[in-house]
């Protein structure tokens, strides 16, 4: 699945598209109005207007989204009663985050942790948390517990390649630099995971971010 998911991100640096992505990530964030805002005081709310690169790349989401689900829908049903017979708990884990100009959404994942987890430990997980069942440990390994996140994509809340979606808590201590990231729609996957996991992604993450904020 590791080999899936770089060849996907190869796929797209050969097309050009993640070229043309980076680009639009470079170029100053837009402006609005507080009125607009879905999502605290300081959020950047207007919404950019169309252009072919927007157009072209949502058209790629859609075309991906559709055909890996149907493609990989009895691959996706053999890990859902997997999760489900290993402790008769829900299939699904689902989770309030921010998406692109403050619009929460509910982000699906395959379920990777004890029910009701949220309850008995703090969001932040490691490898040694006791909480991360057995199948959890696998599938957050190969990254398939992320697959389900195809119907996020498919919905339009998050796209293949984008910022990683926080959760609203995160967001509410951003400052005004950090919150431009809300103008562009979160994604799947970014070029920080492949070269970087857990703690160290996070620093990547906000490496690469703050690049981009000044590459003007």
């Amino acid at each position: 699945m590791k080999r899936m998911h770089r060849a996907l991100m190869h796929g797209l640096i050969r097309s050009g598209l993640l070229a043309t992505v980076q680009a639009e990530l470079t170029k100053s964030p837009a402006t609005g109005s507080k009125n607009d805002s879905h999502y605290g005081p300081n959020q950047p709310v207007s919404t950019p207007p169309g252009n072919s690169a927007a157009i072209l790349k949502r058209a790629f989401d859609l075309f991906v989204s559709v055909l890996g689900l149907l493609l990989l829908s009895p691959f996706l049903l053999l890990i859902a009663l997997v999760v489900k017979l290993s402790d008769g708990g829900p299939i699904f884990y689902r989770q309030n985050r921010i998406g692109q100009f403050g619009v929460p959404f509910r982000i699906w994942k395959f379920r990777t942790m004890v029910p009701d987890a949220d309850a008995t430990g703090p969001s932040v997980t490691s490898h040694e948390d006791r909480r991360v069942t057995a199948v959890g440990r696998i599938l957050r390994r190969s990254k398939l517990d992320e697959f389900p996140q195809l119907w996020n994509v498919l919905r339009g809340n998050m796209s293949l390649v984008g910022p990683r979606p926080e959760v609203p808590r995160y967001i509410a201590h951003y400052d005004e630099e950090q919150l431009a990231i809300l103008n562009y729609k979160p994604g799947i996957t970014d070029l920080a995971s492949l070269g970087f996991r857990n703690g160290r992604r996070r620093t990547w993450k906000v490496f690469t971010f703050s690049n981009a904020c000044h590459a003007n």
